[in-house]
């Protein structure tokens, strides 16, 4: 039995670079952005309204918080926890990234494709121009492939805090050492 299905358009708002398409099951609704434009939509298809916001500027993608809000990746490395046009500022800017936006390749804890304890590639990666990572750098950033793919580090503390295990204790040691030889914030 074949069924022709015939596409539908449900809605068209001529955005000038919309991407970024993700659909947020907890409230059942489909956000994406236009980056140019610096806006995000958002369409329930229940009750088919379109809402769409300004945003202070770029974004460049975004994803969904374990809280429910939308956590967006915005020009100049900024990060902001985002719902229906209230915001709250993760981090305002990224030194070093100025003129430049998440849709750049940024790389959030360590790019696309490489594996965090080896810096080994699984069958392609991604060459982030940025990493952003969060407590302390991972051996994947300085090993093998993991060095060239992530472009420039940046470390953000969180207070998370080493285990307590022999080997844990010798990675941390050669990782604290080369942070606080080398300059991540610049």
């Amino acid at each position: 039995m074949n069924i022709a299905l015939e596409p539908k358009v449900i809605l068209n708002e001529a955005n000038f670079i919309g991407e970024g398409i993700l659909w947020h099951s907890d409230h059942e609704c489909l956000y994406w952005t236009d980056i140019h434009n610096s806006k995000i939509f958002k369409y329930n298809p229940s009750t088919r309204i379109t809402s769409t916001w300004d945003t202070e500027s770029s974004v460049g993608g975004f994803t969904i918080h374990e809280d429910g809000r939308l956590l967006l990746f915005m020009d100049e490395g900024a990060i902001k926890l985002w719902m229906d046009g209230n915001s709250e500022t993760v981090i305002e800017s990224i030194q070093g990234m100025e003129g430049n936006r998440f849709n750049d390749v940024i790389s959030i804890d360590i790019p696309t494709g490489i594996l965090v304890d080896s810096g080994m590639s699984v069958n392609a990666s991604v060459a982030a121009k940025a990493t952003i990572t969060f407590g302390y750098p991972k051996l994947g950033h300085f090993l093998s492939c993991g060095y060239k793919q992530t472009g420039k580090l940046f470390v953000y503390d969180i207070g998370q805090r080493y285990s307590n295990s022999a080997i844990d204790q010798q990675r941390s040691y050669l990782i604290e050492n080369y942070r606080y030889n080398s300059d991540f914030s610049a």
